[in-house]
């Protein structure tokens, strides 16, 4: 009866705690929500989703995107939706805060952010050297679909400063990737890619060089 005052301070930490709860829910959510546009190629609804969720993530004070990584994906839906400069800002707040992380995972993921923009500018030495960057992180750590990605991005600007060979290097071990996993999105855009180096596939699914 006397214990009112802390009573009341249980009660708002509570209240708190479920507020939070209910934020983490939503940015779930629009995480999810955004995945599922990107996937489908609908880049400007991914970029709300995605926008939703980081602006959340945020005020919530959740800026550990270790903790659900998902800004790397904003990023290449903006550099895909034409935006560059806010794909170039949060692509920077992606650097800046891997920087201050020990850990693979943000470092990687803001290295192929990073590239990503560098690539849609123009700076493709930079570029290059960014994907580098992210698939040296990526060889640390278990997460197979971002580092197939990676080796797309990495691929596609190969062929664009005609380093053909790494070009299909790198295109052909994202293929293997996406299929291993199951990723049949991403695949397409793997092949697109190939095509355009001359390679096709074989009756039994294997990839031919155009000698071959």
């Amino acid at each position: 009866q006397g214990r009112l005052a802390e009573a009341d301070e249980w009660l708002a930490r509570t209240r708190r705690g479920l507020h939070r709860q209910v934020e983490v829910n939503l940015i779930v959510a629009s995480v999810a929500a955004g995945m599922v546009a990107q996937t489908k190629g609908d880049f400007g609804t991914a970029v709300v989703e995605y926008t939703d969720a980081a602006e959340r993530a945020d005020r919530a004070g959740f800026v550990d995107d270790r903790m659900l990584p998902f800004r790397a994906d904003l990023v290449e839906c903006l550099v895909a939706n034409g935006d560059i400069e806010e794909a170039a800002r949060r692509a920077q707040l992606l650097v800046d805060r891997a920087a201050t992380l020990p850990d693979p995972r943000p470092r990687a993921d803001a290295a192929w952010a990073h590239g990503m923009v560098l690539a849609a500018l123009g700076d493709l030495d930079a570029a290059e050297k960014a994907f580098a960057a992210a698939l040296e992180q990526w060889e640390k750590i278990d997460v197979p679909l971002s580092r197939a990605r990676t080796l797309l991005a990495a691929g596609s600007l190969d062929r664009r400063i005609g380093q053909r060979s790494a070009a299909r290097a790198r295109l052909q071990e994202a293929l293997r990737v996406f299929s291993d996993l199951g990723a049949l999105p991403w695949i397409p855009r793997v092949e697109e890619e190939l095509a355009r180096l001359g390679d096709r596939r074989s009756t039994d699914g294997e990839q031919l060089t155009p000698t071959e």
